[in-house]
């Protein structure tokens, strides 16, 4: 008897022991469950941040001359905003609307004796000679490289310079050189005529193009050597003001008895007291244009 009581409280208390370690078994498995969550859910939120981090930016467009694209609308809009493209240009090309979101400042000068010229050069859209001059002079005034490629360096530069609203610090300035006789050299700055001169232009067997080009390179002083057309050797030293604007054609000073005719193997000769003037108005970057006579 007192076995079979031994034997009922035995299996009450294993009964109760079962229902007691059930919930600690299912609370374990439970715990367990969560902390492997937890872990899963830290180890993709990880993944996910170093998955941002390896996505680079879209890599900035690499603009130069020939492209036609909205990313040079936007180039040259940003442009006319500080001042390198001058706003009655582009005004005159796109009936005063401004591509993207840049508007430009009420500041910008106009060019009233040659704004209509400058607009036949200006292509909305389109990365030609006269965009490629504007980003030049915008590289000559950031220290960058003078290319005319327009690169995340410009980019950069651009984002910090609307930012700081820092404009041009050159100013517009335009050269026209007239090979009708008297062959002479204009200068516009900022729409007003600074510089009127005499000049000399290439000879027959040496002309200098017609056509506009940007100033590409400059020197305070040169020593110029090659050959002439007819086969001799010259050398030059010292020759003042240089501004190279295609290939091995340059406005400079050059000492001649006279001006206003055909003298050059194709480059612009300016007496020296003129090249002088000319030279603090020319940057790079600046247009120049050669005219026919006709």
């Amino acid at each position: 008897m007192l076995r079979m009581w031994i034997a009922s409280i035995a299996a009450v208390i294993s009964v109760v022991l079962s229902l007691v370690c059930a919930p600690l078994s299912f609370a374990k498995s439970v715990g367990a469950v969560a902390t492997h969550s937890r872990a899963a859910t830290a180890a993709t939120t990880s993944n996910r941040k170093l998955a941002s981090k390896s996505k680079q930016a879209p890599p900035v467009p690499l603009l130069m001359q020939g492209d036609q694209s909205k990313a040079v609308a936007v180039l040259q809009s940003k442009l006319i905003t500080l001042g390198y493209i001058p706003r009655a240009v582009a005004n005159l090309r796109t009936g005063g609307a401004v591509a993207s979101g840049f508007k430009p400042s009420s500041g910008s000068r106009k060019l009233p004796s040659i704004d209509k010229q400058l607009a036949s050069l200006y292509q909305p859209g389109a990365y030609n000679t006269f965009t490629r001059a504007a980003v030049m002079t915008f590289e000559a005034a950031n220290n960058l490289a003078v290319d005319g490629i327009a690169g995340p360096e410009v980019a950069h530069a651009l984002k910090v310079d609307l930012a700081e609203n820092k404009r041009n610090p050159f100013g517009y300035t335009y050269v026209e050189v007239s090979e009708k006789s008297p062959e002479t050299i204009t200068i516009w700055h900022n729409g007003k005529v600074v510089l009127t001169s005499l000049c000399n232009t290439g000879v027959a067997s040496a002309k200098t193009p017609i056509g506009t080009w940007p100033v590409y390179l400059r020197y305070l002083s040169q020593t110029m050597s090659g050959v002439t057309p007819w086969g001799t050797t010259y050398t030059d030293p010292g020759v003042p003001y240089v501004n190279y604007f295609n290939g091995g054609d340059a406005i400079h000073g050059f000492v001649r008895s006279s001006y206003g005719y055909p003298q050059s193997l194709g480059c612009v000769e300016l007496p020296i007291h003129e090249a002088k003037k000319a030279w603090q108005w020319i940057h790079y970057g600046t247009l120049v244009t050669v005219v026919s006579p006709g």
